[in-house]
């Protein structure tokens, strides 16, 4: 399924998953589990929890929503690490790009970067520098290879998996979509080293994902994803993806959302929160309430 967003401002004053829905898994889906609607008021969203041992969701809210395709984001940086890794464009967890000079919205983007701060910092420069030197046949090729998504790689070489927002220098052609759905799916074969690339490619990238051992012994790893539906950059669009282990368990999650935060006028130094640190925020207080951070 390929669908151009280049018009993406011209579609933002409709639902922006029109015609994008999907049935993608023929794994049962949960029921919608109605006590987390507070954790997602005023918002458009889902929850999925997948046990990677049993190979069952084990909680989901809203799924319906779970199967739209939705812009991936900088949760397109896990798939984008293991072609790296694999193409040997990266060596390992050390490999350093250099800075460029031109300055960034976002001030720890500004120097030298490894792929662990890549990750941790969201650098959209690291990502452009790999697309790049991959080229779009090759990164086309890993998609198809990954079955990720809708397999799309015909938008912007720069920024297909994007969408417009402050700290994206235009134009934006996005092309990549992804359903949270499709989001587990692709997880799992990331995590059980079922993708087709290098077995130490995935492992480097799946180290580059780790971000905290909880004090209940849970050890996280994941990637947050930020951006807009519209170009006055109020509608917010959230992704937090999770690979969860600890006390002989090991689970997938996945929250995405979209909303409308009133920016006008815009107040230095109290800017919204970013969609993707939102959905992280709200993702750690399911789990919290599940005993599994």
């Amino acid at each position: 399924m390929k669908i151009d967003l280049q018009n993406i401002f011209l579609l933002s004053s409709l639902p922006f998953a029109l015609g994008l829905i999907l049935t993608v898994s023929c794994v049962s889906i949960p029921e919608s589990n109605l006590s987390l609607e507070p954790v997602f008021a005023n918002k458009k969203g889902c929850f999925l929890l997948y046990d990677l041992k049993s190979k069952t969701y084990v909680d989901a809210y809203n799924p319906d929503y779970c199967k739209r395709q939705q812009p991936p984001l900088s949760t397109f940086k896990i798939p984008l690490a293991v072609m790296a890794f694999d193409s040997d464009l990266l060596k390992n967890e050390n490999s350093t790009f250099k800075w460029s000079g031109e300055k960034e919205e976002i001030a720890e983007w500004n120097h030298d970067q490894n792929p662990t701060t890549w990750m941790s910092n969201s650098v959209i420069w690291f990502s452009q520098r790999i697309t790049k030197s991959l080229g779009k046949p090759k990164v086309q090729e890993y998609l198809k290879a990954f079955e990720y998504g809708n397999e799309d790689f015909s938008g912007k070489l720069e920024n297909a998996w994007l969408t417009p927002a402050p700290f994206v220098r235009p134009p934006v052609k996005t092309s990549v979509l992804i359903s949270p759905v499709e989001q587990i799916q692709f997880l799992e074969k990331f995590w059980t080293y079922r993708l087709p690339a290098k077995r130490s490619a995935i492992e480097y990238a799946q180290k580059i994902t780790y971000l905290e051992e909880t004090l209940k012994g849970y050890r996280w790893s994941g990637k947050t994803g930020s951006g807009y539906l519209d170009k006055p950059f109020r509608r917010r669009l959230g992704w937090f993806v999770a690979h969860v282990e600890g006390h002989n368990k090991r689970y997938l999650a996945v929250l995405n959302f979209e909303d409308t935060v009133d920016q006008s006028p815009p107040i230095p130094g109290n800017e919204p929160v970013l969609g993707g640190t939102e959905a992280k925020a709200m993702l750690t207080k399911i789990m919290a309430g599940k005993g599994l951070h």
